[in-house]
């Protein structure tokens, strides 16, 4: 479940705010990256110097999966005149690190160990976002929540929750539910009984089939880097080949 904030003051769903953007499916207008008029010219630069260095390249190497962005390689392998090389996810090949300079606290993994499969919801709004106490809402189910010293305004965290819960970028927020269908998204400024409605449809019965894609996903990720017969693997194998006979 992915909660982002809009860029654009969307009024009604009728308004063209919510119309699909032909070029970039299945983006629609409000998600689209919203500039003041003096920054306008200034992020139209950047991305025509980005499209002339793409075009002008020997290739082009991306961090993900057929499984995943299928129809968006078709695309680019159709428009551009160079080789497209997906090779990842990346991150499943290296070891986990950790940047973070405040203590970890890894007493949540035995209380973890003690709930029900399936049955708690991950919280994480990453490290910027901030919002009181009374913005939790009371779903009664349990849940762990990712905090930093400060995250949280008001008092001490009672009971909430259900699923994960992250304050995603709005074009992450769109593929979750509306490409991969793996999550829901909520927008704008979230009323208490908003987030529970979500969050029991998420966990209840009824978000059995997003769980059901994401495990999926989740498979197939593992899988194209998983041996050298993965797709991910072969790919690379394509792309030193590329780069050898430059």
């Amino acid at each position: 479940m992915s909660a982002s904030p809009p860029c654009w003051s969307t009024g009604a769903r009728t308004s063209r705010a919510w119309s699909p953007v032909r070029e970039l499916p299945p983006y629609l207008v409000r998600d689209l990256l919203s500039t003041s008029a003096a920054g306008h010219g200034i992020m139209t630069e950047v991305i025509s110097r980005i499209v002339t260095a793409v075009a002008t390249s020997s290739g082009l190497i991306l961090n993900t999966l057929d499984a995943l962005e299928s129809s968006e390689l078709a695309l680019l392998r159709r428009d551009l005149a160079i080789p497209v090389f997906d090779v990842g996810p990346l991150h499943k090949l290296s070891p986990a690190t950790s940047s973070s300079l405040l203590e970890q606290d890894r007493g949540c993994l035995d209380w973890l160990d003690g709930q029900a499969s399936a049955s708690v919801l991950y919280v994480s709004f990453g490290s910027l976002a901030s919002m009181s106490a009374s913005d939790l809402a009371d779903s009664g189910v349990p849940f762990l929540w990712v905090l930093r010293p400060g995250l949280v305004r008001g008092g001490e965290l009672g009971a909430a929750g259900g699923g994960f819960w992250t304050g995603g970028r709005m074009g992450n927020a769109r593929y979750m539910a509306d490409a991969w269908r793996v999550g829901l998204e909520l927008g704008g400024v979230l009323k208490r009984g908003e987030v529970a409605a979500a969050v029991a449809a998420l966990m209840d019965d009824g978000g059995a089939g997003m769980r059901r894609r994401a495990r999926e996903l989740r498979r197939r990720a593992a899988e194209s880097v998983g041996g050298e017969d993965g797709a991910s693997w072969l790919n690379v194998d394509k792309l030193v080949s590329h780069i050898m006979a430059l």
